[in-house]
């Protein structure tokens, strides 16, 4: 159970951050019905630093000494 809640935390960790990046060159989002003709609605994300798989270790080895797994383990994944 422990190696299962452990596996899942990493791959939390690790995929969190693919979900938050977008592509470059990706297109503008269509302008609001409700915005003026003359503005120009744009977004910005700033690029996300990528991990290397030793610093999730290092994070997790982390989280486990700190108590936020075994914090994890009471409370979220009591139910399962």
């Amino acid at each position: 159970m422990r190696k299962v809640s452990l596996a899942v935390l990493v791959c939390m960790v690790v995929s969190g951050s693919a979900f938050a990046q977008t592509t470059v060159g990706s297109p503008a989002p269509a302008p609001s019905p409700v915005a003026p003709d003359n503005v120009q609605i744009t977004s910005y994300v700033q690029p996300v630093m990528q991990k290397t798989r030793a610093q999730v270790y290092h994070e997790l080895i982390e989280a486990q000494k700190d108590g936020q797994i075994a914090y994890l383990n009471r409370t979220v994944y009591a139910h399962h």
